[in-house]
C-alpha cells in the first residue's frame, strides 16, 4: 500500500499547478492595464510577502523564524524561483515567442532528474528516462514547434529560455534540501520577500500605487491564487515527493493553461497540440509507484 503522504503530496502538487496553469487568465488581463509581465510578478510577490510574513506574525510567529544557517537556502530559493527563473523566462518570450519559451521552460524536468541524481541520490531508472522524453516531445507539440511562424528563435532568446528551465529546476533540487528542515510556509514567505527584492531594481515604482481601479481584483486574485496559495501547495509537495517526480508532475500546469485558453479565450487546440499533451499525461503515468531505481552511489 502506497502511503499516504505520497497522495497528499500528488494532491498539493495538482493544485499547486492546477492555479499556476490558470495565471495566465490573471496576467493576460493585468496586461491589458499597462502593466508590464515584470511589474505583475513583483507587486504579486511584494503584496503576497508583505501579506504573509503579517499573517505568521499575527497567528504563527514560530514561522518567521528563520534560522542563521538556513538563511542563505531560502533566500537563494526565493531569488532563483521567484525571481531569475521569471527574469529568464520574460527575457526568451520577448527574442523568442510564447512557445518556443515556453518549450524551454519545461526543459526543467530533465535539469532536475540530472540534478536529484547527483546531488540528493535520487535514482533515475530507465522509466523515469522514458517519461522524460514523453514529457518534452508532448510539450513540443504543445508550444506548436512544429509551426515555423510560433518559433522565431534567437541565440540569446535560446540562452535566457534554458536558463528558465535550469532556474526552474534548481529550485526543484534547492528546495528539496532547503525543506527538510524548514517548514513550507517560512520557505514560501522569505522566498516572496526575496523574488520581490531581485525583481525592484527593474520596477518603475516601488509601490503599486498607479495601478489602475479596475486592475486590482485582477491583481488581488492573482496575488491570492497564483503568487500565495500555488507556492505553499508547491513547497509542501516538494517536502512529501522527490524533487524529479514533482517537476515532471509539474507539466500539469501546461495542460490547465491549454485548457482554459481553448475554453474560455477561444484558442483553438490542435490536432499536434491534443497529441502533445497526451503525451504529458502519458509521462506522468509512467511514474506511477514502483520499485525504486537505484539511487547514486554515496562516497565517502
Amino acid at each position: 500500500m502506497i502511503a499516504a503522504p505520497f497522495w497528499r503530496g500528488i494532491v498539493f502538487i495538482v493544485l499547486a499547478t492546477t492555479l499556476w496553469g490558470a495565471s495566465g487568465l490573471f496576467v493576460r488581463a493585468l496586461y491589458g492595464y499597462q502593466l508590464a509581465p515584470l511589474q505583475v510578478v513583483y507587486f504579486a510577490n511584494l503584496i503576497s510577502g508583505v501579506a504573509l510574513t503579517a499573517a505568521l506574525a499575527l497567528v504563527a510567529p514560530r514561522y518567521i523564524r528563520l534560522r542563521w544557517r538556513a538563511m542563505p537556502g531560502v533566500v537563494a530559493l526565493g531569488l532563483v524561483g521567484n525571481g531569475l527563473s521569471f527574469v529568464c523566462y520574460a527575457n526568451a518570450v520577448a527574442l523568442t515567442g510564447i512557445s518556443l519559451a515556453t518549450l524551454l521552460l519545461y526543459t526543467s524536468p530533465a535539469w532536475v532528474i540530472v540534478l536529484a541524481w547527483r546531488f540528493l541520490g535520487e535514482g533515475i531508472g530507465p522509466r523515469r528516462v522514458l517519461a522524460v522524453g514523453a514529457a518534452f516531445a508532448g510539450c513540443a507539440l504543445v508550444a506548436r514547434v512544429y509551426n515555423p511562424e510560433a518559433v522565431r528563435a534567437s541565440l540569446a532568446g535560446l540562452l535566457w529560455g534554458l536558463g528558465s528551465g535550469l532556474g526552474y529546476g534548481l529550485y526543484n533540487v534547492v528546495g528539496k534540501r532547503v525543506l527538510e528542515d524548514t517548514h513550507p510556509l517560512t520557505v514560501t514567505c522569505y522566498g516572496l520577500l526575496s523574488g520581490a527584492l531581485l525583481l525592484l531594481p527593474f520596477q518603475p515604482s516601488l509601490l503599486p500605487l498607479d495601478v489602475q481601479g479596475p486592475a486590482w481584483p485582477w491583481l488581488i486574485a492573482y496575488v491570492v491564487g497564483p503568487a500565495l496559495t500555488a507556492p505553499l501547495f508547491f513547497n509542501a509537495s516538494l517536502r512529501l515527493l522527490e524533487a524529479g517526480l514533482v517537476s515532471l508532475l509539474s507539466l500539469w500546469e501546461l495542460l490547465v493553461a491549454l485548457v482554459l485558453a481553448a475554453l474560455l479565450l477561444g484558442e483553438a487546440l490542435e490536432v499536434p497540440q491534443a497529441l502533445g499533451a497526451l503525451l504529458v499525461i502519458s509521462s506522468v503515468l509512467l511514474l506511477r509507484p514502483g520499485p525504486a531505481p537505484a539511487a547514486v552511489p554515496q562516497t565517502g
